[in-house]
């Protein structure tokens, strides 16, 4: 029946909207000789406690002095009036609830005594752990792994600074306010700030709305990174145009970030080697940003290499899905000195948009993606305000997944700007953008069968998925 409701039977599930997918299940027989933990040995555990009892194997609160957390709703044991009854009817008949049993306050260190060495109940509590800076030791491993698990070494280290590190997301990656030394101004210092000398807040490449040069100049004179649109762009000399049009707007000292969409051979043809040699000739082009897909392994490696040579600093690329954010990660771990804007959107989020929810293909890679340095972490997925973007920052938003806080970089906004009155569209158009009433961002997939909330999804020239003001 599991495999029959859940099992995905290794179909590619990356064009199903995320709430009608199959979740996958693995199966797997247990060498055991009874169903532990389970009703069936309600008959089992009377007869156990009576033979106990008969043997005078009784255990009394006051001879414990460290608190035992019990495994299914992580109580301390000692409240129990009868410890031998609860600890014979804890083995076999009540369920565990790992998460909750080690989910307690305070402690920097767990320590895995049982048998499994790194592929024991030490790697469950790791991964329940995960970024909330406790380190978990494999008491059963011995010499260093591979595994962030630490082991018998750490055990007995006498030298504290040498145990292995636990991560701590929330301290490393949240934001924090510095004050520059020159004028004594408050900023909010971020990987991405540090990275662009910016605010961590940007507006993505859109075509057609961040083709206008008007409306590029405006928003990097008003201080924040935002990426020029390839498209519109259909010639180097348009191009070249464009820039020199920006640069002459937006006055001295600003760069130029592109965002150019590989998928599109015509316009990637001309685009690319463009970019290139402008900046050779001195133009401040400092980053490329691939829009509707990540090329594979190899031709972002290839892309990388080209682009710094002639001194481009930073690459944005635009993950789709789970495999996409681990590819992602793989061309991080290639190039470890050239900064990546991992920018994510999920499904939910205006313009070309993928099938995922936002939250859980985060929730699955959050680790990975902060083992690399050089990944600058992204969001974007209908954000205006502050009440919407601030537990991103913070990394409060995954606190309801009962998760360690999981900070994001920066934001990205699209839609929100585009009725900027610096923005080329016509009032009209705005007004059909401010005029959609908007849905609960838990309604977001009814757009694929028809308006929602006055969006509805449609195919576009590329064949994906993207949103449109529902008109008719």
């Amino acid at each position: 029946l599991l495999h029959k409701e859940h099992d995905t039977k290794g179909a590619d599930q990356a064009r199903i909207v995320h709430s009608q997918r199959k979740s996958g299940v693995a199966a797997k027989y247990l060498s055991i000789n009874a169903p532990y933990h389970c009703s069936l040995l309600t008959h089992a555990f009377e007869g156990a406690y009576k033979y106990a009892m008969s043997k005078g194997w009784i255990l009394e609160a006051s001879g414990m002095k460290r608190a035992v957390r019990a495994g299914d709703d992580g109580h301390d044991i000692r409240s129990e009036g009868n410890i031998s009854l609860y600890l014979l009817r804890s083995m076999l008949v009540l369920p565990v609830n790992w998460p909750v049993a080690v989910g307690c306050s305070g402690i920097t260190h767990v320590v895995d005594f049982g048998p499994g060495g790194v592929s024991g109940f030490g790697v469950l509590t790791q991964r329940i752990l995960d970024g909330k800076g406790v380190a978990v030791i494999c008491a059963g491993a011995v010499g260093r792994q591979k595994s962030p698990l630490a082991t018998k070494t750490d055990l007995y280290q006498s030298v504290a600074t040498k145990l292995k590190p636990a991560a701590n997301w929330g301290q490393q990656f949240r934001p924090e306010l510095v004050r520059c030394a020159g004028d004594g101004s408050i900023h909010i210092s971020t990987r991405m700030s540090r990275l662009l000398g910016k605010p961590p807040v940007m507006v993505a490449g859109m075509t057609p709305c961040t083709v206008s040069e008007v409306f590029v100049s405006a928003v990097m004179r008003a201080g924040y990174h935002i990426e020029l649109s390839g498209g519109g762009h259909f010639s180097e000399s348009m191009l070249r145009d464009k820039v020199d049009k920006i640069l002459r707007l937006s006055g001295w000292g600003h760069n130029i970030t592109i965002n150019s969409i590989y998928v599109n051979p015509f316009l990637w043809n001309i685009q690319y080697p463009a970019i290139q040699a402008m900046r050779r000739e001195g133009i401040p082009m400092e980053g490329l940003c691939i829009g509707a897909g990540v090329p594979s392994f190899e031709v972002c490696n290839d892309i990388i290499a080209n682009i710094r040579a002639v001194g481009f600093r930073h690459i944005g690329l635009k993950p789709s899905s789970v495999a996409t954010i681990r590819l992602v990660i793989k061309i991080a771990q290639a190039n470890p000195d050239f900064p990546i804007l991992l920018q994510w959107t999920g499904g939910r989020a205006g313009g070309h948009h993928s099938f995922e929810d936002f939250h859980h293909p985060i929730l699955d890679t959050y680790g990975a993606i902060r083992a690399q340095k050089n990944i600058v972490l992204v969001a974007g997925s209908g954000f205006g305000g502050v009440d919407d973007t601030l537990p991103y920052l913070t990394g409060d938003w995954s606190r309801r997944y009962d998760c360690a806080p999981m900070p994001f970089d920066g934001v990205l906004f699209g839609s929100r700007v585009m009725v900027a009155k610096e923005g080329a569209a016509s009032d009209a158009v705005k007004d059909a953008i401010v005029a959609a009433p908007g849905i609960d961002d838990s309604e977001w997939e009814k757009t694929y069968s028809g308006p929602a909330g006055g969006i509805v999804t449609v195919l576009s020239e590329l064949g994906e998925p993207i949103h449109k003001i529902a008109t008719r």
